[in-house]
């Protein structure tokens, strides 16, 4: 090959290197968190422990995209989420719906094609109500948000967490397992999402899609304002408890009993035995259809940022069905390097408690990317005293930690 030849194949390699790109981006959260919480009889429990993702979820997320030419695009994402203050398994409290096979992504991941006619996505997308719940305040799912995994949560008491096809007794909507996703092009700051996972209800398997979900999202963005709304229809599948007697992880487990739990005949409790001899239970929900909707919006007057936003959330196919909404309001203000937050919330139940969360804190920006932080929670999980609560019912959280994304 002539030197001209090799030169010209080179720049010609170096040329379509150029046109894939991988990144790695992400977040680290931890601090120190002193927490109460009602424990069973009349006690309450108080730990004092360094914590993690007091204001954001600690990720680490590969990204990479390729230009396929003719304004079309690949390109995927796939993200850990790290625990910061515990780097052995061994000891860990393993929840059905976090254990994954094969694989160190436990969060969000998919493949995709973009182009003019907007965006597909296949894996496990962060699903759209998620998204436009967000838009109701600025706590994210961490303290005082009111979407966190305990506590008062805004969906009420019997919404299945949707974070994998495995069920969880979150009771907040993430992302589905085998999920398919479209994202319109954004028309005069107008977009839409579509989710979709399939159900199928002929699985036996631990790791099957035994509950399905879709959800379709509208969001407006344009100047000081930002809007969306979410309905989202989550179908779960037959003998979704008597499945988990097998998990995709080393070690026998094997269901134990099977009982209806108090609340609702959609809610069966299982108890499992793990082979170290320690017993871990686990809820589910079974053969119900819910439905959930949000409508969130934020508007922003130069230093300070208003929120607000409204929950419905319905289960059916029993006499018990919940019927459950919730509110919020919450600011933003920003003075200098330090930004105030707060968020109140309501939530109504027709079955169990109705609660009620007040957060806050300040954040100090140390830079655009660092910062130390402020957060309290108080959230009481009886208002009315509809049902009794073994050892009362307020959680208060307290936090101080660092935050550093990169």
């Amino acid at each position: 090959m002539s030197a001209k030849a090799a030169a010209l194949a080179a720049l010609a390699a170096t040329a379509a290197f150029a046109q894939s790109s991988v990144g790695i981006v992400g977040v680290f959260d931890i601090g120190f968190k002193g927490n109460s919480s009602p424990n069973t009889g009349s006690t309450t429990t108080s730990t004092n422990a360094v914590a993690q993702n007091g204001t954001a979820t600690s990720a680490l997320k590969f990204i990479g995209t390729e230009d396929l030419g003719g304004g079309m695009k690949a390109g995927f994402l796939a993200e850990i989420n790290p625990n910061l203050v515990q780097s052995s398994t061994s000891n860990q409290n393993y929840a059905f719906a976090s254990d994954y096979s094969g694989t160190p992504f436990n969060g969000e991941q998919f493949l995709s094609l973009s182009g003019g006619f907007g965006e597909f996505k296949l894996g496990v997308p962060n699903a759209g109500f998620f998204l436009a719940q967000n838009v109701s305040h600025p706590m994210g799912t961490a303290m005082a948000s009111g979407y966190g995994a305990s506590g008062v949560n805004r969906l009420g008491s019997v919404a299945p967490g949707v974070v994998s096809g495995l069920n969880s007794g979150t009771s907040r909507i993430i992302r589905h397992e085998r999920s398919l996703q479209y994202v319109t092009p954004t028309i005069n700051g107008f977009s839409a999402m579509i989710t979709y996972a399939a159900q199928n209800d002929n699985s036996t398997a631990a790791n099957g899609n035994q509950d399905g979900y879709q959800d379709i999202s509208l969001r407006y963005s344009n100047g000081p304002l930002n809007a969306a709304f979410s309905s989202a229809t989550i179908k779960q599948g037959n003998g979704s408890v008597a499945s988990l007697s097998s998990i995709p992880y080393a070690g026998a487990i094997t269901a134990t009993s099977a009982t209806t739990a108090t609340g609702s005949p959609l809610v069966y409790t299982t108890t499992t035995t793990v082979a170290s001899g320690k017993a871990t239970s686990l809820t589910g929900l079974a053969n119900g259809d819910y439905t959930h909707s949000v409508l969130a919006a934020n508007y922003n007057m130069g230093a300070t940022t208003i929120y607000g936003g409204y929950t419905t959330s319905k289960s059916n196919g029993s006499a018990s069905a919940e019927d459950a909404t919730s509110y919020n309001v919450a600011a933003k203000y920003t003075m200098g390097a330090i930004d105030f937050l707060g968020n109140y919330m309501v939530l109504s139940s027709n079955i169990t408690n109705n609660g009620k969360v007040y957060g806050g804190g300040l954040d100090y920006n140390l830079s655009k990317r660092t910062a130390v932080y402020y957060r309290f929670e108080l959230a009481d999980a009886n208002t009315d005293g509809k049902v009794a609560t073994a050892g009362g019912s307020v959680t208060n959280a307290n936090m101080v930690g660092v935050r550093h994304a990169f």
